[in-house]
């Protein structure tokens, strides 16, 4: 008998849910499971008076559709803190268990604080995790990638609510690096979003040519042939070979991470297709479109001491400009990279501290890239009265939008296999 209690939520303070749970023999091997072997308390929301007939039931935890933000295929129970909430799996035999995987709550970037945060197991009355619980990944609100918590029996040791509080703290601000934001101290999560803004003025692709995230000690996380860690990473959109006629095209996400960064070799960079966020809200008039994103997802709760970006250099105007860094859905960055030159014919990187350890930062060695001196636009408002204008409002050639996304493309060495989705 396994049986999970729930503890707290990502932040919903009224509902609870999961999208999907699976259960791994010795061999690693996905146990099958039916609705004769899980039992929870809540049941569902279909369960509990006023809510008869809601779909999010008890049997969508083993329907399988866990990559999924359809939420007809997730469980939802409502949520008081302090009361027992509990999913029981019963196998009707003795099995050796090797891990459990928890899908969590996917509906939405918003509705993903309905999912689980800390959870605690036991398998036959015997505690495998501390009685405290462990933190589980927050759902993205997206299914680009799988985003399961595999939790291993039995447990070994993983970062609590103690250990991040002790490293998220504010540090001596006379001690920071001059930076375009105050950064906090060592942030630690499970998924790292790079949301990129802009371009230096292309409109139609955005692209970079490295990255990297260095861990608490400033020891390199991701360019390596073999990871220290386990990590996904993902783009969204995911290059431009998702084009007509681009298909064949090598610049994929791959390329950031494959230790070739200062390079005028475009078999060695990631581009995209632009999302044209202010173009498609000018054109449209509307809302803009979500930006571009970069997302590295740890399996392991990680503290970053900074990140490194190598801007795109083939063509320096695709290369991106304003953009933001958010671990686990919270924004810890927000500033600019610096252009690549075109008689430096390759890229220098833009580097963000999330420390002020001076060993750290000399063995980092980046280059911090400040635009403090920049004029910036501001709009002041009183009582819903403008009191001053912006100084210049977007200015925008409406022929750009007549203008046809020219193709652009590299064919050659097949994506590298660095282990992720």
């Amino acid at each position: 008998v396994i049986m999970s209690k729930i503890l707290d939520t990502c932040g919903d303070v009224i509902y609870v849910g999961l999208t999907g749970i699976e259960v791994y023999n010795e061999r690693d091997e996905k146990i099958k499971l039916d609705l004769a072997n899980i039992s929870a308390n809540p049941k569902d929301l279909s369960s509990v008076p006023g809510y008869s007939g809601d779909y999010r039931t008890l049997d969508k935890l083993i329907d399988s559709n866990n990559i999924t933000i359809d939420d007809k295929h997730m469980w939802l129970i409502p949520f008081t803190k302090g009361l027992s909430h509990s999913i029981t799996i019963t196998l009707g035999k003795a099995t050796h268990i090797k891990g459990i995987k928890l899908y969590n709550y996917n509906k939405s970037a918003e509705d993903a604080n309905r999912g689980v945060k800390t959870i605690s197991i036991s398998v036959d009355k015997k505690a495998v995790t501390p009685r405290r619980g462990i933190i589980i990944r927050k759902a993205p609100g997206n299914a680009l990638f799988d985003f399961g918590n595999y939790i291993k029996i039995p447990y070994t040791s993983e970062w609590g609510e103690a250990e991040i509080a002790a490293y998220n703290k504010l540090p001596d601000p006379k001690a920071l690096p001059l930076q375009e934001y105050s950064t906090i101290h060592l942030p630690t999560g499970f998924t790292f979003e790079i949301v990129l803004y802009s371009t230096h003025g292309d409109i139609h692709y955005i692209g970079l040519n490295g990255l990297e995230m260095y861990d608490l000690l400033g020891t390199p996380l991701l360019q390596h042939p073999v990871p220290r860690v386990d990590y996904n990473i993902i783009a969204n959109p995911s290059s431009v070979n998702i084009l007509k006629g681009m298909e064949k095209d090598i610049r994929t996400i791959d390329k950031l991470i494959d230790g070739v960064n200062k390079t005028n070799d475009d078999t060695h960079m990631w581009l995209t297709v632009m999302k044209d966020t202010k173009i498609y809200a000018v054109r449209n008039r509307e809302v803009a479109t979500a930006p571009n994103q970069v997302i590295v997802a740890f399996t392991n709760q990680t503290a970053i001491s900074a990140i490194k970006l190598w801007n795109y250099s083939k063509t320096p105007n695709r290369g991106v400009h304003e953009y933001a860094v958010f671990c686990d859905h919270k924004l810890i960055y927000r500033g600019y990279m610096k252009k690549t030159l075109p008689e430096k014919k390759n890229s220098e990187p833009s580097t963000v501290f999330f420390t002020t350890e001076s060993k750290i930062v000399e063995k980092i060695k980046g280059d911090i890239f400040y635009t403090g001196g920049k004029e910036q636009e501001v709009q002041l408002v009183n009582e819903k009265i403008v009191v001053r204008k912006l100084c210049r409002e977007m200015q925008v050639d409406p022929k750009s939008f007549e203008i046809e996304r020219p193709l652009t493309t590299v064919a050659g060495r097949k994506q590298l296999n660095h282990g992720f989705t």
